[in-house]
């Protein structure tokens, strides 16, 4: 897990990375971008490598192919009605060099970045949308709800109100509800997501500290696990008051939180005193790290992370029947359940104003 810290992403489309001549002549189309050797699947697949949550939430790694259709599935629609058009050569070419040049540390999705230039938006203000990327500029599309129709509105400056970051001229609306840039150690916070890179929210002081480090003094605590624990690898060892690294199966353990809990492993505290590995387990079974059971390939928990177990299941693929108060029933990898099937968006072609 530690390894994860100094990854990197691949150099773009056929490998060629931000060095391959590419210009502003250069003719860039959406496969570009989404096919399996584009730069979304290279952008997401770094997001996804350096959050090992988001492994255990989507039950496995995607593929390539997984997002590449995710791409295709939520961009090629407004290419085809001409709302979005793509950037140029230039606009790929930065994009390129920001995904090479990226590590876990600084890794960000909530403040603007080049390759948003890669879609050029067409629709005016207050003009109908259904996608941020339709609206020309910085605009944004105000929608009532997340799937529906809405108008192209300005963005707002930090210190404005917000619901979400889209409203955000700098890309973050922070946990209090209000735009604003994130916040750098020793800066005030209002939860981990207001505080850059992989910098945490200090619960007792609302303050961004730096992230744990292996040696780092600590105190055990059930409530809000010190040390980074569990993303960091790291855990707060009772008989030392510092962060160690998490153990593996098999090995002595000490704390409940010990054992690489992210994956379901488990203190036996009361019996062998080691790290116990998961159990696999099949659709329908419990599962979840309180229970120590992980679900098999291809699976989703309901609940991973819950103080209740929750159930295996398999995410529905694109077209296939759902029930938003089903969870069993949910959807793969950026699918939504709208109207009952499984989808990338819901795309209505022709909005009408809400």
């Amino acid at each position: 897990d530690d390894d994860d810290d100094d990854a990197t992403a691949d150099s773009g489309p056929d490998g060629a990375g931000a060095d391959a001549g590419i210009d502003a002549q250069t003719n860039v189309t959406l496969d570009d971008i989404c096919a399996t050797d584009g730069v979304f699947p290279d952008l997401f697949g770094e997001f996804i490598a350096c959050n090992a949550f988001f492994e255990v939430f989507l039950g496995g790694v995607p593929s390539d192919a997984d997002l590449s259709a995710a791409c295709y599935g939520q961009f090629q629609p407004f290419v085809d009605d001409g709302t979005v058009t793509i950037g140029d050569g230039a606009a790929l070419a930065a994009c390129l060099a920001y995904v090479d040049g990226l590590t876990c540390a600084d890794l960000e999705f909530v403040s603007p970045g080049p390759c948003e230039d890669l879609f050029i938006g067409s629709v005016e203000l207050e003009g109908t949308c259904e996608n941020d990327n339709q609206c020309a500029g910085d605009a944004y599309c105000a929608a009532p709800d997340k799937s529906g129709c809405g108008t192209c509105a300005a963005q707002v400056a930090d210190g404005e109100s917000c619901q979400g970051d889209s409203p955000c001229a700098t890309g973050h609306c922070r946990a209090d509800g209000i735009c604003g840039g994130l916040s750098d150690v020793g800066d005030p916070c209002g939860g981990d997501d207001d505080c850059r890179g992989a910098a945490t929210c200090d619960p007792d002081t609302s303050l961004c500290v730096a992230a744990a480090a292996l040696g780092d003094d600590c105190v055990p605590a059930f409530e809000a696990p010190p040390c980074g624990f569990p993303l960091s690898g790291l855990y707060c060892d009772p008989d030392t008051n510092q962060c160690a690294p998490q153990l593996d199966g098999g090995q002595d353990c000490n704390h409940f939180f010990a054992c690489d809990l992210l994956h379901a492993e488990t203190c036996d505290s009361d019996g062998t005193g080691q790290c116990l590995a998961p159990t696999i387990g099949a659709e329908t079974d419990e599962c979840g790290a309180v229970i120590g059971v992980q679900c098999g390939a291809g699976l989703r928990c309901t609940a991973p992370f819950s103080s209740n177990p929750g159930v295996c299941f398999t995410p529905g693929a694109l077209d296939e029947a759902c029930d938003v108060n089903d969870p069993t029933t949910g959807c793969g990898f950026l699918l939504e359940c709208i109207d009952a099937t499984c989808q990338y968006i819901d795309y209505a072609g022709t909005c009408v104003a809400p």
